[in-house]
């Protein structure tokens, strides 16, 4: 008996162990980007480049995505990119030059300042998100919000939202007027 849950117990800790290697050899071939607003001041551009490295380096996060809410001429709501950091799966690099619709901002409910979304549901384009992005931890910043993305379900704890609550703090002092 003891031999039998042994045995279990050793080929659990086999796949997490493969499926971990997996992970490790497909984030290795993804390029990191980091792509910075050209709005933003010299110091606004530090503390992004900072806040995005620090965040990517304290949580299971892949990508860090900061969007400013805007409205174009028509009064339509819409995400400007201000930074797109991390490792993306797509072959196209999204520019910081277009306007999306407010993706970002709709996924945090009003009236909230932070949440985690432990899974992300539907084939819909996730733009400016990874499009294998399977959990978010969001938070409001300035007149926008901050993403973080894993491709793992349910990625991001308590400390996880904090770390990004801190950081957007910091992202805030310098956010530019879209």
């Amino acid at each position: 008996m003891i031999v039998l849950v042994q045995s279990a117990a050793q080929q659990r800790i086999d796949q997490a162990r493969d499926r971990d290697a997996l992970r490790a050899a497909f984030a290795s071939r993804l390029k990191e980007q980091q792509d910075i607003d050209a709005n933003l001041t010299p110091a606004a551009a530090t503390r992004a480049r900072w806040a995005a490295a620090t965040l990517l380096r304290l949580t299971p996060a892949r990508a860090m995505v900061w969007v400013a809410n805007a409205r174009d001429a028509g009064e339509k709501a819409s995400e400007v990119v201000i930074i797109r950091s991390g490792r993306f799966p797509e072959n196209t690099r999204r520019t910081l030059d277009g306007r999306s619709p407010p993706l970002l901002s709709s996924l945090l409910a009003e009236g909230r300042a932070s949440a985690t979304i432990d899974e992300l549901g539907g084939d819909e384009d996730r733009s400016p998100l990874p499009s294998n992005a399977a959990s978010l931890a969001l938070c409001r910043c300035g007149d926008g919000v901050v993403a973080l993305a894993s491709e793992q379900p349910a990625a991001f704890t308590a400390q996880h939202l904090r770390q990004l609550e801190a950081c957007a703090q910091l992202l805030a002092m310098g956010q530019p007027q879209a």
